[in-house]
C-alpha cells in the first residue's frame, strides 16, 4: 500500500516498537510502586520525562503524558478555563481548530467563544488577532504558527494554548504560550500516548484533589511502554526535523509538479498538502485509488450532503470546492517514486 494518510495516523517506526516490546517486559511495575521493580519503573519514567524537557526545552516538571492529543487538548482547556474569573471568560479561536477544542469550548455555557477571520492564506493576521482583544479576553486557542500572537497575547496576561498535534516533532515550537498537546501517534510512536505541556509560571490547579500522577494532572497508572516509545520516537523526529521539512518541501513540489492543472493548498503543517480533484469527487477519487493501492483522505470535507465542513468553509470554501477537496501527507518514509 502506497500510505498518503500520514496526518492521520503513522505507523510505529521499527525503533518505537523495538522499544515498547522491551518496557513492557522488562519494566512491567507500577511507577506508584515503592518495590523496587516499581522503582525501576518510576526511574523510567522521570528519565522519558527528561529527555522530553531537553527536547522542547522546557522544565520536566512542566510536561505531563497523557492519552494522547484530544485528552491534552481538552485537560489544557479545563486547567485554563478553572483560572479565569467570571469578567474575563472570553475565548478566541481560530475557526479551523481541532472538533476535540472547538466541541468542548462550544458546550461549556459560561464562555463566550469568538471565532477570528482568516486572512487569504488561512492564517490569522496579528492586526486582526489585537483588534479583537477585550477586557474581557482570558483564552486564545489557535495552532497555526504563531509566535507574533502569543507575544501580544502574554502582554495582555492572557492564556494562550496551541494544538501541536500535527506539527510537533516535524518544525520549531512556538514561543510564549501557555500550554500546548502533541500525540505520539504523528510521529511513529504509538497510539494511546500524548503529551501536555503546562506552563510553570502559570497557576495551573489540578482538577481532581488527591491526584497523585502526572504532578496531580492526571490520575491513573501511566502506561511506561507507550510513553518510551513516545519518547525514542520524538527523539528520533527531533533529530531529523530540519532534514526533514527540506524533504518534505521536495516530495510537495514534485506533487504539484506532477499534476499542473490541479489546485494545491499548502498549509502551515510540514508534509500536509490540501488538493482539489478537477473531475472526480473527493469521495470517488479516495476509493478509486484505494483500488490502486493508494491510501489518502478526503477530511472529512463534507459532514452532510448539505454542509460544508467547518474548517474548510472557514477557508471560504463552498460546497463544490469541498466535495474536490483532499489530503495527502507524507512522511520521511514516503519516496520520490510513490510520488510520482
Amino acid at each position: 500500500m502506497n500510505y498518503f494518510d500520514y496526518a492521520a495516523t503513522t505507523p510505529m517506526s521499527a525503533i518505537a516498537l523495538k522499544v515498547y516490546l522491551e518496557t513492557a517486559e522488562k519494566y512491567y511495575g507500577n511507577p506508584s510502586s515503592d518495590h523496587p521493580i516499581g522503582q525501576a519503573a518510576q526511574q523510567l519514567l522521570s528519565h522519558c520525562r527528561q529527555v522530553f524537557s531537553e527536547l522542547v526545552e522546557k522544565p520536566a516538571e512542566s510536561l505531563i503524558f497523557t492519552s494522547g492529543g484530544t485528552e491534552s487538548n481538552q485537560l489544557a482547556l479545563a486547567l485554563s478555563l478553572k483560572l479565569l474569573p467570571k469578567e474575563r471568560r472570553e475565548v478566541l479561536v481560530s475557526p479551523i481548530e481541532h472538533p476535540s477544542l472547538l466541541y468542548a469550548l462550544a458546550a461549556d455555557p459560561t464562555i463566550r467563544v469568538k471565532k477570528l477571520p482568516l486572512d487569504q492564506q488561512g492564517k490569522i493576521s496579528p492586526a486582526v488577532f489585537a483588534e479583537a482583544l477585550t477586557d474581557q479576553t482570558g483564552l486564545v486557542v489557535i495552532q497555526q504558527p504563531i509566535d507574533a500572537l502569543a507575544k501580544i497575547a502574554r502582554q495582555h496576561k492572557i492564556l494562550f494554548h496551541c494544538d501541536c498535534v500535527q506539527s510537533f516533532g516535524k518544525q520549531p515550537l512556538p514561543k510564549g504560550i501557555s500550554s500546548f498537546s502533541a500525540a505520539s501517534h504523528k510521529l511513529a510512536g504509538p497510539k494511546g500516548c500524548g503529551l501536555l505541556y503546562l506552563d510553570s509560571t502559570v497557576a495551573f490547579r489540578p482538577l481532581s484533589p488527591g491526584t497523585t500522577q502526572e504532578h496531580g494532572f492526571r490520575g491513573g497508572t501511566q502506561d511506561l511502554p507507550a510513553i518510551a516509545a513516545f519518547t525514542q520516537a520524538a527523539s528520533e523526529a527531533f533529530k531529523e526535523m530540519s532534514q526533514n521539512l527540506t524533504y518534505f518541501r521536495r516530495l510537495q513540489q514534485a506533487l504539484v509538479n506532477d499534476l499542473p492543472d490541479w489546485k494545491f493548498v499548502a498549509g502551515d503543517f510540514p508534509g500536509i498538502l490540501g488538493l482539489f480533484s478537477p473531475s472526480l469527487g473527493a469521495s470517488d477519487l479516495v476509493t478509486a485509488m484505494a483500488e490502486r493501492d493508494f491510501a489518502l483522505s478526503t477530511t472529512a470535507a463534507c459532514n452532510s450532503r448539505e454542509l460544508v465542513d467547518p474548517s474548510l468553509a472557514a477557508l471560504g470554501l463552498d460546497k463544490n470546492q469541498a466535495d474536490h477537496f483532499f489530503r495527502v501527507s507524507f512522511s520521511s518514509a514516503t519516496t520520490l517514486d510513490q510520488v510520482h
